[in-house]
């Protein structure tokens, strides 16, 4: 395990105003350490996912999303959204609940997205590298339960086979047996037959579709040997440090406003926040097809309605979903 002053200098990048974490944050010590997670309340289905299985408590985790940071861990989240950040680049905030992977990462900073969009999930966990010193209040002020590093440092670590700064990771299971948050919840997926279509609003094939950030693209690409779409970032598998590419059962595509956050990382560029409050469209890509609809969230405790246009839900096939929050108006580019 790094020492915390070693944290400190991995984390300069992340804001002009960052938290230096070899100082104890002005705030009372977090949850006290147990020595199992919660037993998980009986279901039938996890909401996150429309599968089979217990309700279990949530962890969400920033993880990094350039080509030279290969991730760990996001084929094993319920939920993966993509958000835009400074410069026109995205993070990953991968949400898990049905299982709880030992390797996370990298691991980085919480940006104002995050508090917008976990809202609807309730007080779950959120794993992260730090923050400037805003976005860190703010975090803490909010019904989350804060499980950055500097409360929970027992369940990071270092892993010197990759290159730095990509080297930070998180214990999902670890994070949830010492300071548990809430258990999953509906926060507005349904899951069933296919939606609705109609003459005006046809389910159309699709081999791939992008959707254009700034300066990132992100693509799903239809996989029907095996019932998934395969992601990739700028045209480029985005591939896990165990080889295997990150895949999904379902891809929304949330069209949503980005403004300032009155925040800027350490080369001064501002951070922008992804409104996941309010309504706009939304396309629904799954079996290989696509279905347009719109989102609305009314407050940030409520859970997200999904609608077709042809009407009813724009209901998904059971699994893995990636949500990518992609600037309003944009469009998407069908392959």
């Amino acid at each position: 395990m790094a020492t915390a002053g070693a944290l400190g200098l991995l984390l300069a990048g992340c804001g002009s105003k960052a938290v230096a974490l070899d100082a104890p944050p002005a705030r009372a010590p977090g949850p006290a350490v147990t020595t199992a997670s919660p037993a998980p309340t009986t279901a039938t289905r996890n909401p996150l996912t429309g599968l089979p299985g217990p309700v279990k408590p949530v962890v969400a985790v920033k993880v990094d999303n350039v080509s030279t940071a290969p991730q760990s861990g996001l084929n094993d989240a319920d939920v993966v959204y993509c958000e835009q950040v400074e410069g026109g680049l995205t993070r990953l905030l991968a949400v898990f609940s049905s299982t709880t992977p030992t390797t996370v990462g990298p691991v980085r900073s919480a940006r104002t997205s995050d508090i917008e969009l976990l809202g609807q999930y309730g007080r779950v966990a959120l794993a992260f590298s730090g923050a400037n010193s805003g976005v860190m209040a703010a975090v803490r002020a909010a019904n989350l339960q804060d499980d950055a590093y500097d409360y929970l440092t027992s369940a990071y670590h270092f892993d010197k086979s990759r290159p730095a700064p990509y080297r930070f990771l998180v214990d999902t299971a670890a994070v949830l047996a010492q300071a548990p948050g809430a258990p999953a919840r509906d926060v507005g997926f349904r899951f069933g037959a296919e939606p609705a279509s109609s003459a005006a609003h046809p389910a159309t094939p699709v081999l791939a579709a992008t959707v254009r950030y700034p300066d990132t693209t992100i693509t799903a690409t239809w996989e029907a040997a095996d019932g998934t779409w395969r992601m990739s970032r700028n045209g480029a598998p985005l591939r896990q440090q165990d080889g295997k590419q990150a895949e999904a059962r379902d891809v929304l595509i949330q069209y949503v406003t980005i403004g300032m956050s009155g925040y800027s990382d350490h080369n001064g560029a501002h951070t922008p926040t992804s409104h996941t409050i309010g309504s706009g469209p939304a396309v629904l890509l799954r079996d290989g097809k696509r279905y347009d609809g719109t989102w609305s969230r009314a407050s940030l405790s409520a859970p997200t309605v999904w609608t077709a246009a042809a009407g009813g839900s724009l209901t998904m096939a059971p699994g893995r979903v990636w949500v990518l929050l992609a600037p309003a108006g944009t469009g998407l580019a069908i392959g």
